[in-house]
């Protein structure tokens, strides 16, 4: 599927250890190649520099781990994240976690989109509360996914909306299967289904951002480090999430979209 299907750099030039990026970010080298550094390191600048036109702050300083290969990629899991073997173990053929405790882990094999989709995971961590924010998946997981896509891919949004009315058509996930961390690790059993969660959670963001301001998401936000969720969306945009999620599926079904 084109947006989550990795795709491995291959070259054999290693970069010294470390690499000195800037003032929020920094990037360590472990044994990854040189145009997979040049390639993150484009891309985390181009990202960060997308994000101050959606977040106020920057958050602290995150170092980003590359590494060449996924054997160690998943050794420094537990080496650097204190991942437990079997936790790691989840890693080694795809995919990768969010910025943990100020560092990112890079495997090789990472689409440049969804490095700058975990660095938009760290600003929104680094910006409200981090329990509420993961009890509200699809607007975590949904920023994450439309603001990497419209910094790194900004042509991709009409195709990617495209694709899934003409994939799902109104087959949608219901609001209730993808609010918690729980109903996530549900989707991720099934490839399909955690695609098709993620397109529709972009979706719904794109909707979100049409129809609503930066300031106001920001707003959400820092309602967020004292309010839940629920009570945070509805006092800044007066609709409750339910409300939210039928109208965005009206907007959906207009045939101007597909």
């Amino acid at each position: 599927m084109l947006r989550f299907v990795y795709i491995f750099v291959i070259s054999s030039f290693l970069l010294p250890l470390n690499v000195q990026a800037d003032d929020f970010w920094s990037l360590k080298n472990i044994n990854a190649t040189k145009q997979g550094i040049k390639n993150i390191s484009q891309t985390v600048h181009r990202c960060s520099v997308g994000l101050n036109g959606y977040f106020k702050n920057k958050p602290e300083h995150l170092v980003i781990i590359t590494y060449g290969d996924r054997d160690s990629f998943v050794k420094g899991l537990v080496s650097e994240l204190g991942f437990s073997v079997q936790t790691a173990e989840y890693f080694r053929k795809s995919s990768a976690p969010r910025p943990i405790n100020g560092k990112m882990l890079v495997p090789p094999d990472q689409l440049l989109e969804n490095v700058c989709h975990e660095v938009v995971h760290y600003y929104l961590e680094s910006t409200t509360n981090r329990d509420n924010l993961l009890k509200a998946k699809w607007f975590d997981e949904g920023t994450a996914s439309y603001l990497a896509a419209i910094i790194v891919k900004p042509e991709s949004i009409d195709e990617i909306i495209k694709y899934f009315k003409k994939t799902y058509g109104n087959n949608f996930i219901p609001l209730s299967k993808i609010e918690t961390e729980h109903d996530w690790h549900q989707l991720h059993q099934n490839m399909e289904s955690r695609n098709k969660a993620y397109l529709q959670a972009m979706t719904q963001m794109k909707y979100f951002f049409d129809n609503y301001s930066v300031s106001q998401f920001n707003e959400i936000l820092s309602l967020m480090n004292t309010s839940t969720f629920n009570q945070a969306f509805k006092m800044i945009t007066g609709l409750s999430s339910k409300k939210f999620y039928r109208n965005w599926i009206k907007w959906m079904s207009k045939t101007e979209n597909i």
